[in-house]
């Protein structure tokens, strides 16, 4: 299925997946078409130097790829797609989450528009722990019944986020201003978790309503760190090359 195609309907939110893991990616991106309608979202991936050969792979899976010469790290990142998207909603993942039932759209939404949320963090799923003991990937098959288990269960991470939901317009409330413009995440502040600490605290400051909510996704990355199978893109010696890079927004 070519999703260039699918230019139909009237999408409602672009999903922006940077990625480095080509492991990884291909099971996010699936997981986005498997429970999310090609014609209310719209896909970004921003290839952060990942090994030949992914752009024949899931190029044909998403509406943009942007393949960077270099490891631009996540906040980076993260800035290209508010800047190249004017979907009301925004959802930013990484290459190791997967979305787990088609429930998790509408509801997300649902939950936004109700209370009139600007930004929303989505919890990991509790079943991903005895997955990463395992050494396991890939969700497994979610029924209705594991779904609302998994909203009952999953972890809080305050702070923390392995998706985040916000609407199109709240990007100029919450982000930085330079000579270049305005950017929704800091690119001086590394590694993730970091940003993560940085956008919570500053919605804090903002009196911004937004909330952490058990609405699940599946975060894979903590086995590739405890088996060592592959070193996580934030740290390492790619940061060098993150911090003498240009700015992003100069490339577009």
């Amino acid at each position: 299925m070519n999703l260039l195609e699918h230019k139909k309907g009237t999408p409602i939110n672009t999903f922006i997946v940077p990625f480095l893991h080509h492991d990884m990616i291909e099971d996010c991106v699936n997981s986005i078409w498997k429970h999310c309608n090609p014609e209310q979202h719209r896909l970004i991936v921003v290839d952060n130097s990942c090994e030949e050969g992914m752009y024949e792979k899931i190029h044909d899976k998403c509406h943009l790829y942007i393949k960077s010469y270099r490891n631009l790290g996540c906040t980076k990142s993260w800035n290209i797609g508010p800047a190249l998207s004017h979907t009301k909603y925004l959802t930013i993942i990484g290459d190791d989450t997967q979305i787990i039932h088609e429930k998790w759209w509408p509801e997300v939404q649902e939950e936004m528009e109700k209370n009139d949320y600007n930004m929303i963090f989505c919890h990991p799923c509790h079943l991903t722990e005895p997955y990463k003991k395992e050494g396991k990937y890939t969700a497994p098959e979610f029924t209705d019944e594991m779904w609302e288990e998994a909203k009952q269960k999953s972890g809080d991470m305050v702070g923390r986020y392995n998706a985040i939901v916000m609407k199109r317009e709240f990007v100029n409330t919450l982000g930085y201003e330079d000579e270049l413009g305005h950017f929704l995440f800091n690119e001086d502040l590394y590694p993730c978790h970091i940003v993560d600490r940085d956008t919570w605290a500053r919605t804090n400051e903002l009196g911004i309503e937004r909330i952490g909510l058990h609405l699940p996704v599946w975060h894979i990355r903590g086995v590739t760190c405890q088996r060592g199978i592959k070193k996580i893109h934030d740290v390492g010696p790619t940061v060098i090359g993150v911090e003498l890079c240009p700015k992003v927004r100069w490339h577009l």
